[in-house]
Parts: structure tokens; sequence; C-alpha cells
């Protein structure tokens, strides 16, 4: 490319002469050098000859493998196992260096704030839920050129494990056919109960994305709560498609947690006809381990829920049972409500101490089933012995003995 250009007047100090934007198109690994020369150069109004006194500094671009804002892991995808890693760098927790790399490079910092910490995390979270963010998560990005080097060996996720274990996931309300009008709660629940394998260190729910179908026809949701596992308490909902039965949840805890994780709580209302059948359909796209951050997506089984409708008649009594007992690691809870009542159903110790309260709302009359985990408010596994599940609707009042074992 050559130029040429004058001015009677001439200019002072640092003088701009030419701006040009190049498009990078040579392979990963090169470098495109830019080499300036002059072959004249004169002052204005003296016109003496500044070839003699010119030092030419010419430049170098680095061509670097193509990054998108948000993805820290490396795997061209940006979700929740990014929000995880996040997380845990901005906890203090050690990460491989290959992920701080990506972090040092600004890959993490999404708001553009020069900070990568759970702000971030959220962002790519709220992103990843499918709700609209005010950032460009997932534009290409070029980290700075003192860093690319460091980017060309970026880890997957986590490595396959050698295990025939599965990881169980499942939206279910265990409850008995529901006649239209009546309510039914279903917990999504994540159990990694034994997994990998026997003898070696089970791993943690660290992240996960998850969507939720139904027929809005034949379900309504009516309202729905995050997890009853510490650390997953607060999960993003994109519930702008609700009224056409989807839902996207999406939740990152760098701590994780273990065994049988509840993740989310959905209430539906049936309005179908009698006899037809509701079906829950739960699907994941992205869930990883927490500190080790392997791709957990390989070893997941799916169960889905069908509720079936009936022009089942209102129970006649106030009810209140359980099943297994005793139990471990949990127990479903069954009982009937004749008419409409505000319902209070806990679990205490022995010490007439709460240790969790699984209902609290005013329901319609149906029948219901609730899970108790085994675990307190702060999703902590309680410890094996006698426990009494109590149940108050009005003026009745139910109370039954509890055996947790271990």
């Amino acid at each position: 490319m050559g130029l040429h250009g004058a001015k009677a007047s001439g200019a002072g100090g640092v003088v701009d002469l030419l701006n040009v934007d190049f498009e990078a198109i040579g392979p990963v690994g090169s470098t495109a050098a830019q080499n300036l020369e002059f072959s004249a150069m004169a002052a204005a109004n003296t016109f003496t000859d500044l070839l003699p006194y010119l030092t030419v500094n010419n430049g170098s671009i680095d061509i670097t493998a193509p990054g998108a804002l948000g993805d820290v892991s490396g795997d061209n995808i940006v979700n929740s196992t990014d929000a995880l890693i996040i997380l845990t760098y901005d906890a203090g927790s050690p990460i491989p260096p290959a992920f701080l790399a990506r972090i040092t490079a600004g890959f993490g910092n999404v708001n553009s704030d020069n900070f990568t910490n759970s702000t971030d995390a959220l962002i790519i979270l709220t992103y990843d839920a499918g709700v609209q963010v005010p950032f460009p998560i997932g534009d290409p990005m070029c980290p700075p050129g003192n860093l690319a080097s460091s980017l060309n060996a970026v880890p997957s996720s986590g490595a396959l494990l050698k295990t025939e274990k599965k990881i169980h996931a499942f939206a279910e309300s265990g409850a008995a056919p529901i006649a239209p009008g009546q309510t039914a709660t279903v917990p999504v629940t994540i159990d990694l109960t034994g997994f990998p394998a026997s003898g070696s260190s089970d791993e943690k729910l660290g992240s996960f994305t998850a969507r939720l179908e139904w027929n809005p026809a034949t379900l309504q949701l009516l309202n729905f709560s995050g997890g009853k596992t510490g650390g997953f308490e607060n999960p993003v909902v994109n519930d702008l498609e609700a009224k056409s039965g989807k839902l996207t949840v999406a939740n990152a805890n760098p701590y994780g947690a273990k065994g049988s994780v509840n993740i989310l709580n959905l209430r539906f209302k049936a309005i179908g006809d009698p006899g037809s059948s509701a079906a829950l359909s739960l699907s994941f796209s992205a869930m990883a381990a927490a500190y080790t951050f392997t791709d957990l997506l390989p070893y997941l089984a799916v169960s889905e829920e069908t509720l079936t409708l009936t022009a089942e008649t209102q129970p006649g009594d106030f009810t209140l049972e359980n099943f297994p007992n005793p139990f471990n690691p949990s127990t479903e809870v069954y009982y009937q409500l004749p008419r409409e009542s505000e319902v209070e159903i806990a679990v205490y110790n022995v010490l007439g101490q709460n240790v969790q309260t699984l209902v609290k709302e005013r329901q319609a009359a149906g029948k219901y089933v609730v899970r108790w985990e085994g675990r307190d408010e702060q999703g902590q596994p309680a410890p094996s012995g006698i426990y009494f599940l109590q149940m108050r609707a009005g003026q009745f009042v139910a109370e039954r003995k509890l055996l947790l074992l271990k």
C-alpha cells in the first residue's frame, strides 16, 4: 500500500497519518508483520529534508485462536459451566491453569468492569437461561498479545471417568392420579449417590442448565421455587415461555453438593380432561462437577413424569402417611385434604426443634405427595435417629414417628 500527502501549513507534535483495519486470514500461531518505509519527508515552510532524522518502528500482529466473551472453559460454548469456573475462581479456590489463563486474558469479564467475579457468573447464568442481557456474551474477542500464547492449550471441562455408574435426574411428583382442578408438587432432583464408583470420592454437582416442557392444555404452572439443597436455593429461571409450557433454569455452586440434590420445585394445576395424560419432559444442555469441572452429561439418565388425570372424587377425610419407614435417605409423605385449607407439614427432632418445613401454604382439596430428603433447612444431611412428622390443616393435627437410618 502506498500513500502520500502534503499540507502547506504543516502540523506539529504527533501527527496521525493513516488508520488501517485488517482481517486476520493466516493460520493460528502465525505472525503478520507490518513494514513501514518512507521515500520522502520534508518540513513545512523550511522544506528541510527530514529523512536523515527518521526512526521507523514496525509492528506485528500475532494471530491467535478465536475466543468468545464468557467462554472461560475454552469449549466455544458459554453456559453454566463457565459460571461455575468463575464462581470457583471468585471464591479463591484453585482452578486449572488453562482456565485461569483465559480469565486473566479477560474472557470472564463480561460486564467490562475489569473484574471477573460473581456478577459475571450471574450474567452468564442469565444468558444461558435464555434471558436477554445487555452485554455481548458469545461475541468474538481478541486477548492481549502478551497472553495469547498461554491460551493455546485449553483442556475440556474434565476428563471422561471410567465408570458404568449413572447420574439420575428426574422430575417426579410420586402422586397418584389427580382430578382436574387439583394440584401436584413436582420436585426436580439430580441424584449423584455413589457416582462415579464405589471406592472413589463421589463427585459433587457444581452447575447445570435444564429445560422443562409440558402441555399447557393439561397442566398449568402455578409457581416454582428454588432447590432445597444448600447452594442451589436461588437458580436463574426463565419463565417467559411458561404459558407455552416451557421453563429454562440454570445454577452454579462452587462448593457443590453430593448425593440427592434438589434443584427446583414446581407446582402444577391439572386443567385437562379426565382420562388424559400430562407429560413433563426434563432435559439438560450442561452439567458439570464442582472442583473437577468434569462434564457430567455423558453419565446422565433422565426420567420423565406423566400425571394421569381422573374424575376422582374429593377425599372425605384428612389423612397423613409416609413410606418407607424406616428409610434412607428419603421418604414420601402422602396426605389428603377434604376441603381447601392452610396446610403446614414439618419435621421435628426429639427435642421438638424444627428440622425442615416441607409444606406451608394454602392448598385446595385433594391428594398430595411431598418428599423429605433427610435434610435440614440449610440442606445439610440430618443425623440418623427418630424424628416426628407433623401436619396441621385448620383444626386437624396429625403426627407420625419417623426413623432415619444410615
